[in-house]
């Protein structure tokens, strides 16, 4: 019995640790084999395209299956996770407290991996609800509520307990998130919700929306603003910038929940739902411009003099890019909300250009920025090699460049055939150059997220050999990197 007990203990040891940073840890490196996943998903689409009859005789590889998983596994597993490791790492450095509780973080990171891996075993399946964004089975609806939950009680609980009595806006930002979140997915899934016809439309709108703006947007503006002091440190030594003005950050937390809830409806604005629905979703759309340039102006700022740091500090580098990515993304979204606009450029690749504006330029960016910061701090050890992490800014920047402009031309293109009269049939043969490019764009740019990968995966083996090695008393292999 005792040998069963020491057994038991060294398996929950193993797994479910109660340590510093075990969360994150486990949080941030299960992200980055999702991400991969997920992303891979996206280009097997792309190539769809150009070779439609490849997958032809698998259903699970049809578009119609594939397309859904990409989405989810992207938003739910590679965004998502990602997101809550790094709230798990910083929280405690914010707060000055250790997170409340490690082992139940671990637990439910194992969760939520388990639930990850259930969305393309359900989705591939044909096991779906067939709702934009919310295709997911009423089993795991139950199922991601439960984490969120349990999430949730882990932060407050944190913040509770915090030695710090001032809360730093990225602790707003991600308490509003987690707050959001679950109000967002509770309404905009019928497990919970269960509405019909136009009714189920504007629910399913006010989800896959929201999800962006209530949960992605503010977890990763948290993240921005917890970074940027770090990032802006100078070359030899000198301190990083304070945020430039906490007013503004709070005037982007609170416009942020003020008019994103209401904008999903202007995806909608053909279909015969209440005219005074359509005119408050553009309304609020167009009001996203103030805590948008709020944050944009506010990040700016707080990085002038430091432009220097974009030639040598790679991580404020991707940083950078990520913020300038969302400006754009968010000033775009106010646009195509207008009626005029929305007319000519909605069911076109403008739309779908947009939101991997959004999502892939902007907020993955962002988190890959925050995993090369925390992962040597995570793991006390230096990058396994930093001319990787130089191939894949370029890598994924130029492809994502590419992949975008291309989408977005050849929505031009769509929309103008739609607008003078032609008809799809003779529209799609102007359209296959683009497919080509954009299908070798996101060739390169998934390139450099598998040199991510590979570079992430050699680091933490390092680490784990330099643990092994220190435990037997042997020299350091690496010099580990400085913590907060």
């Amino acid at each position: 019995m005792r040998e069963e007990g020491e057994v038991m203990n060294a398996v929950v040891e193993r797994f479910f640790p109660d340590r510093p940073d075990a969360s994150a840890r486990l949080w941030i490196t299960s992200a980055i084999v999702w991400g991969v996943i997920g992303m891979t998903f996206g280009l097997l689409m792309a190539t769809q395209f150009v070779f439609p009859e490849l997958t032809r005789g698998v259903p699970q590889l049809s578009f119609s299956r594939i397309r859904p998983s990409h989405v989810n596994t992207v938003v739910m597993s590679w965004v998502s996770m990602a997101s809550i490791g790094a709230m798990f790492y910083m929280l405690p450095r914010l707060l000055k407290t250790p997170l409340w509780s490690e082992r139940l973080g671990t637990i439910t990171g194992w969760s939520w991996n388990l639930f990850a891996l259930f969305i393309p075993l359900t989705l591939l399946n044909g096991y779906s609800e067939g709702r934009e964004w919310a295709e997911l089975i009423a089993p795991m609806d139950w199922w991601m509520l439960i984490n969120l939950a349990l999430v949730a009680v882990n932060t407050f609980a944190t913040v509770a307990n915090r030695k710090e009595p001032q809360l730093y806006v990225s602790v707003w930002y991600w308490m509003g998130s987690l707050v959001g979140m679950s109000m967002v997915w509770i309404v905009g899934n019928r497990t919970f919700v269960p509405l019909d016809g136009l009714n189920d439309a504007i629910s399913n709108w006010f989800y896959a929306h929201d999800v962006l703006g209530l949960w992605i947007t503010t977890m990763g503006i948290g993240i921005i603003y917890y970074l940027l002091p770090k990032l802006t440190v100078g070359k030899n030594g000198e301190p990083g910038n304070a945020i430039f003005s906490h007013k503004l950050s709070l005037i982007g937390f609170w416009g942020n929940f003020a008019f994103y809830t209401g904008i999903g409806a202007h995806h909608i604005i053909q279909a015969p739902v209440p005219e005074w629905l359509k005119a408050f979703a553009i309304g609020s759309s167009v009001l996203m411009s103030i805590p948008v340039y709020s944050a944009s102006a506010n990040f700016f700022l707080s990085s002038q003099g430091r432009w220097e740091n974009l030639s040598w500090n790679l991580p404020f580098r991707f940083l950078t890019f990520g913020w300038i990515m969302y400006s754009l993304a968010s000033f775009q979204g106010s646009l195509q909300a207008v009626r005029s606009i929305n007319w000519y450029q909605h069911f076109t690749g403008i739309v779908s250009a947009h939101a991997h504006l959004a999502m892939l330029g902007g907020f993955s960016v962002v988190l890959f920025a925050m995993i090369y910061y925390t992962l040597p701090r995570l793991y006390k050890v230096e990058w396994y090699s930093k001319q990787l992490v130089v191939v894949h800014f370029w890598t994924f920047t130029v492809g994502f460049t590419f992949f975008f402009l291309t989408w977005t031309t050849m929505g031009f293109v769509q929309a103008a055939a739609w607008n003078m009269g032609i008809n799809v049939q003779q529209t799609v043969p102007f359209l296959q150059p683009f497919t080509w490019v954009r299908m070798m764009a996101a060739g390169v740019m998934i390139f450099g997220i598998y040199i991510f990968a590979y570079n992430a995966l050699q680091t933490v083996r390092s680490a784990k050999r330099l643990e092994a090695l220190t435990r037997s008393n042997a020299p350091s292999l690496a010099p580990a990197a400085a913590d907060d």
